[in-house]
């Protein structure tokens, strides 16, 4: 990438569309637009044109003659006001795929360059315009699910994360400038190193920072949504209950055992909040070769699963194959939220759920909605003082599904706030290494000094502390990884 030119790219999605964006940003910009856009009557473009005014006009070829491309409206936006801080125009077309093509292409063949992946917000972050975090909030925003992705992506946008380590990095700047004054003069009686009090000091921007770090962790589910895993043994309904939630005919439904052979994963959100969905293939020890390669796809989904959908048959009860997959499910050390929790062999949580189907087939007529409800009495099993939450519904008639959704929903706001409500910032794996980097520098610095090691150890230990939070805002941040950030943007962006 060259700074120095003037780029082009299509800043719309894919697709037909009413309006598509043609942007250029460059010192040329202004130049190489004029070369293609007249006036509606087809005059060429005076040499000055107001900024941030809107204009009606053609898009044409020069070089063909002058042929017509669209009818357009174009904007001047001139540096420094602008996105980028360059020179920037947009062309808006009508949005035909052929139409912005053209366009681009005939921009290039006039002195632009077609823009690398990001190049647009990282020209803005390199001339100051945004911070990594702020640039990386973008990418973010355009790519929510979900409201509360969006609301995390404009908080970030808006310099959350910055004004979180305010206070977090004026702390750490006052240790250094104690410990670095006391190496400096260490013969002036200027009493700056306490070091009981600087380990008060470092221990509690330590707990702030963990904090921070773990509230971040939590809420990065907002963002990615909870992966539901319906799981169970042959024909008990799981892919009529997965299309039931869906709203759709997603999967195949026979009364034949086994018809499920392969995994199927859907996204859905249910109030703002976004799940993803995964049929898999009953479980069952008498399977043929393709129904074994089918369980093991569906192990490998549980392995992964934020909830795990237990599926049981009502009318059938408890049956030996149902006990076998529970203590499959049950076991491990995860440890789940809000009971019943579980976790594979790796630690990932899990929480677990029991779903009786097929309650419209019951004899009785009972139709029950409430979690736990005569669990025992209908269907004995050892899961009742296992705090394994059940609920009995019916896939095919509707009973209780609403009441699934909002078991679901309960489950992400447990694993994004815990007992706590609020919001918080959502990070990034980038953030998170950063974080626990500088964590751990800030535990050997008070390390140090708690046993009387030289004071210069410490303030190394806090230099590079120092270094992993400037990481966060991209002042320390290596060409590579800005380049991995700034790559997984859109070409338009």
């Amino acid at each position: 990438m060259q700074d120095t030119d003037t780029i082009v790219a299509v800043a719309t999605p894919p697709g037909e569309g009413g309006v598509g964006i043609v942007r250029l940003s460059g010192p040329t910009a202004q130049a190489v637009a004029a070369c293609a856009l007249r006036s509606p009557a087809g005059a060429a473009l005076a040499a000055a044109w107001p900024a941030r005014t809107v204009r009606v006009g053609l898009l044409v070829d020069p070089g063909a003659d002058g042929e017509v491309i669209d009818e357009v409206i174009f904007v001047y936006f001139a540096a420094p006001r602008s996105y980028t801080t360059e020179d920037v125009i947009e062309i808006h077309c009508h949005g035909s795929p052929a139409v912005l093509r053209r366009a681009v292409s005939l921009l290039v063949g006039l002195g632009a360059r077609l823009a690398e992946p990001g190049e647009f917000t990282r020209r803005a972050f390199e001339a100051g315009r945004l911070d990594l975090n702020q640039a990386e909030a973008v990418a973010d925003l355009i790519r929510a699910r979900s409201d509360a992705a969006r609301r995390l992506a404009v908080t970030q946008l808006r310099g959350g994360l910055a004004t979180v380590l305010a206070a977090s990095r004026q702390a750490l700047a006052s240790a250094r400038a104690r410990i670095e004054a006391a190496i400096d003069f260490p013969d002036e009686d200027l009493d700056l190193l306490d070091p009981h009090r600087l380990i008060a000091d470092l221990t509690q921007l330590r707990e702030g920072l963990a904090e921070l770090l773990e509230n971040g962790i939590r809420a990065r589910v907002l963002k990615e949504g909870l992966t539901v895993v319906l799981a169970g043994r042959p024909n008990v309904g799981k892919s009529a209950l997965l299309n039931a939630l869906l709203g759709k005919d997603r999967a195949i439904v026979d009364a034949t055992p086994g018809t499920t052979r392969d995994f199927l994963a859907e996204e859905v959100l249910w109030h703002g909040s976004p799940f993803t969905l995964v049929d898999t293939a009953g479980l069952r020890a008498d399977a043929g070769e393709v129904e074994r390669l089918g369980m093991e796809r569906a192990r490998a989904k549980l392995a992964e699963a934020d909830v795990v959908l237990f599926v049981l048959e009502a009318t059938a009860g408890w049956t030996p194959e149902d006990r076998a997959i529970f203590a499959e499910l049950s076991d491990g050390d995860g440890g789940g939220s809000g009971g019943g929790g579980a976790g594979d062999t790796n630690g990932h949580s899990r929480s677990l759920v029991l779903v009786w189907n097929k309650i419209d087939l019951l004899d009785t007529g009972w139709r029950p909605t409430r979690l736990g409800e005569a669990t025992e009495t209908a269907a004995p099993g050892p899961f009742a003082a296992s705090g394994v939450p059940a609920l009995w519904l019916s896939a095919t008639r509707g009973d209780a599904l609403d009441e699934l959704r909002a078991l679901l929903r309960e489950r992400l706001r447990e694993r994004a706030f815990g007992a706590e409500a609020h919001e918080v910032l959502a990070l990034t794996i980038r953030h998170e290494q950063a974080l626990q980097s500088c964590c751990c520098e800030l535990d050997r610095a008070v390390s140090n000094l708690g046993a009387k090691q030289p004071v210069e150890l410490a303030a190394l230990d806090l230099q590079r502390a120092s270094r992993f939070l400037g990481e966060l805002a991209g002042e320390t941040t290596s060409d590579a990884v800005l380049a991995e950030i700034f790559n997984t943007f859109c070409v338009g962006k």
